[in-house]
């Protein structure tokens, strides 16, 4: 089966986040995890294009130095107001559970083609090269993934039409764009909102750190995380269980792993 990996993901990186961003990737050094992927928003809300944010783009830069990989997470992160759902799961999913965030779910295939463009220009003209893209909660309609693979300004894409336990340890393949190769993996995400929320994902995470047999176990961690102290101690404990007897990656370096 050869060596398993762990890949750790931050998510959201916009300046609109900037400080919680920091003291996670902060802790997440202390616990020595240095390399990570960084999933970049290019123009969070349309109020936070990173052209207009030099300094932070330049801690993304030297983040990149210790080897984390960039992503363009999405355009701006946000779902048209409003958007027709292909049925009722569709529609409680984008509502309820992405809280209308999940960016490309119902796109057609020239306004995903324009988000994906202005955004790469954003993150072009800031000097960042995003080797993937990742839409918002991984949600993308048909066209949208027709779309992403038009643009051919990604080496890799995340895309799935569907959910595993609300979001919270979603099955989503990465799609080698070069090879056509996909590396079926898992990601757990903890985005904490209420108490029974927390409890249900740290019981998960303690049974994925415990029994996944997969190859590849991945983390997603968001900027929202951080102010719940505990569970984000949490997350780092199960991060670094699952480190013991795997290898850090970035999703790239999964294509390489034998």
């Amino acid at each position: 089966m050869g060596a398993k990996n762990i890949s750790v993901s931050i998510h959201d990186v916009s300046p609109n986040h900037e400080s919680e961003l920091k003291k996670i990737v902060d802790r997440l050094h202390e616990a020595g995890i240095d390399k990570t992927n960084l999933l970049l928003v290019p123009n969070w809300h349309e109020k936070n294009d990173l052209r207009n944010h030099p300094c932070f783009v330049d801690w993304i830069k030297e983040l990149k130095k210790t080897g984390c990989e960039l992503a363009q997470h999405g355009y701006y992160h946000l779902a048209p107001t409003k958007q027709k759902y292909a049925g009722l799961i569709g529609w409680l999913m984008g509502e309820f559970v992405a809280v209308g965030m999940a960016e490309f779910q119902n796109l057609t295939y020239a306004e995903a083609f324009e988000r994906i463009i202005k955004g790469h220009e954003i993150l072009t003209d800031s000097g960042l090269n995003a080797v993937g893209f990742i839409p918002p909660w991984w949600q993308v309609s048909k066209e949208a993934e027709n779309a992403i693979i038009d643009s051919k300004v990604f080496n890799y894409y995340m895309a799935t039409d569907c959910w595993n336990l609300f979001g919270r340890f979603s099955a989503v393949p990465i799609t080698d764009l070069k090879t056509g190769k996909i590396h079926q993996s898992r990601e757990i995400c903890f985005e904490p909102r209420d108490k029974f929320a927390d409890y249900f994902t740290k019981s998960l995470a303690y049974i994925i750190t415990k029994c996944e047999q997969q190859k590849t176990i991945r983390f997603g961690i968001h900027p929202q995380d951080i102010k719940n102290e505990k569970l984000f101690d949490y997350i780092l404990n199960k991060i670094q269980e699952a480190k013991k007897d795997r290898e850090i990656a970035t999703y790239s370096e999964l294509f390489s792993k034998k």
